[in-house]
């Protein structure tokens, strides 16, 4: 009987916690099944993943948010808040700057031609059987590296689906999908000003002629096809996690080419830290008041845990406003209260502390209030 194939994937996250963690979460059941997993990372991310994820780490010369202080994903958030893309503003108002700075400022076409040029590096190195990219943009090495890929798109998938590039009246895609991160419903009118201006913001997104030049007069690749960011034809698969209460329509219409795992890590611990982490919490909570207090006879009983991750939780006046409403509860509330947890304090039904083990509280909560991160 012959031999088992052992494939060597190199998988080339951007450098976002989200990104890395799902994209860890999905690749796991290839190293279950043998094959060899090398994570592309940013010095930041070092050690971050379990140990039988292999790494090659490389630098950047322009600053992403990410600092080498183990806490990368804090980094961004406090990044982005400062950027004015987190925080209370609108859709409308966060999109011009999240292009400016993913896609369209020179500090961002310098970083992608960085981490294109580690790319190439590391797949002649390794020369792997198999690439799988999370990126917002897809990087030139990868499709023209003649190894087959896979896009794994942990961000919206509306982001890269509805009108295309030179349908401009409503009449030629009438049952598009609402435009990416807009938080417009399905049932809404594509007629609406609102949704007019938050499509032309997602195609600006999609059909970017400023990366294209970049691609073209700096890098020395070809135009992608209408200047899309990331064109995923020529992918293997493009592999989604959304919940399918969601699965709209227009994505599930991309049939096979286009597989949705509704969720990326559902049996991952991610982080190498969360074992101790869980250890040292479980053993602090035994002794706290908080936990053997009924709430003057008025507790239910149940336990709800908080989240809004990194990034929701940076957003102040967005944790204000749901621990105002959960302490005219009755229940407990572990709060994961993120990295501004010095900054605002639980009402007395919650506890909390600034990160916490999620995944060994999922299974002791009766319910999850959480932002759905990645």
């Amino acid at each position: 009987m012959p031999q088992k194939q052992t494939l060597t994937i190199l998988c080339i996250p951007i450098n976002a916690v989200g990104h890395v963690n799902a994209l860890a979460g999905t690749t796991r059941p290839f190293l279950q099944r043998g094959h060899r997993v090398v994570f592309l990372l940013e010095s930041a991310y070092k050690g971050h993943l379990p140990d039988d994820f292999e790494e090659i780490i490389y630098s950047l010369k322009v600053d992403n948010f990410s600092k080498e202080d183990g806490t990368p994903g804090e980094d961004w958030a406090l990044g982005l808040l400062n950027q004015s893309i987190m925080g209370p503003s609108s859709p409308e108002e966060k999109w011009p700057p999240m292009l400016r700075l993913f896609v369209e400022s020179p500090e961002a076409l310098s970083l992608m031609g960085q981490l294109n040029a580690h790319s190439q590096t590391a797949i002649d190195s390794l020369k792997p059987d198999l690439l799988i990219t999370d990126t917002g943009y897809l990087l030139p090495a990868i499709p023209h590296s003649g190894v087959p890929w896979i896009h794994h798109l942990s961000i919206s998938p509306q982001l890269y689906v509805g009108c295309e590039k030179d349908q401009t009246e409503i009449k030629e895609c009438p049952n598009s999908t609402p435009p990416g991160c807009s938080g417009l419903p399905f049932a809404g009118s594509r007629n609406d000003p609102k949704w007019r201006r938050m499509r032309a913001l997602q195609h600006r997104f999609r059909f970017n002629s400023i990366f294209n030049d970049h691609l073209e007069k700096v890098l020395g690749y070809p135009r992608y096809h209408q200047d899309q960011l990331f064109p995923n034809e020529d992918a293997l698969l493009v592999v989604y996690g959304y919940p399918e209460e969601l699965n709209y329509p227009e994505i599930r219409a991309k049939g096979s080419h286009w597989f949705n795992l509704e969720v990326f890590n559902a049996r991952l611990h991610m982080g190498k830290k969360e074992v101790q982490l869980a250890s040292n919490f479980l053993k602090e909570i035994t002794g706290k008041h908080f936990f053997t207090n009924n709430l003057e006879g008025r507790w239910t009983g149940k336990w709800v845990y908080l989240s809004m991750g990194s990034m929701g939780s940076i957003d102040l006046a967005l944790m204000k406003s749901i621990l105002n409403a959960v302490s005219e509860t009755t229940h407990k509330y572990i709060v994961s209260k993120g990295p501004r947890h010095a900054e605002y304090d639980l009402p007395p039904n919650c506890w909390g502390g600034r990160y916490l083990p999620q995944t060994t509280l999922l299974p002791l909560v009766d319910l999850v209030i959480t932002h759905g991160g990645k």
